[in-house]
């Protein structure tokens, strides 16, 4: 004899498969440091771009603005290796937090961030200049 279940058994049953169902696929897509490191290159060179290249004074019909952004995109292999020598990670199985300071000498501002990582995505939550 079969038994009918009660319509909350079966809400129970469908939800406990659900949150099962979306742990295993926030475990499978949680980012890896590499693609960590692709991210923050990125965001890296925008942020520098955005921000100090276009701070620079307006010569020669934007030549400073303009060389400062090649420089800053030919650096990118760079960045990506000062921001893994940079980072920390805490993995926490569904997702990770990544805090990372970079810092050229004692004398310069040093730029840091905090990001969390999960499903493929990363979130900044926090960004900026320190004084060292």
């Amino acid at each position: 004899m079969m038994t009918q279940l009660k319509p909350w058994q079966t809400s129970g049953i469908i939800g406990v498969i659900g949150i099962f169902g979306m742990g295993t696929i926030m475990v499978a897509t949680n980012p890896h440091r590499q693609a960590y490191q692709r991210y923050a290159a990125r965001q890296s060179v925008s942020y520098l771009q955005d921000n100090a290249c276009t701070n620079l004074p307006e010569t020669l019909n934007g030549f400073l603005q303009q060389q400062c952004s090649d420089l800053v995109e030919s650096g990118k292999p760079h960045l990506k290796q000062a921001v893994n020598l940079s980072t920390r990670q805490y993995n926490y199985v569904l997702f990770s937090v990544y805090e990372t300071e970079v810092s050229l000498n004692q004398r310069l501002p040093s730029y840091s961030a905090k990001t969390i990582a999960f499903m493929n995505l990363f979130w900044t939550y926090e960004a900026g200049l320190e004084q060292g």
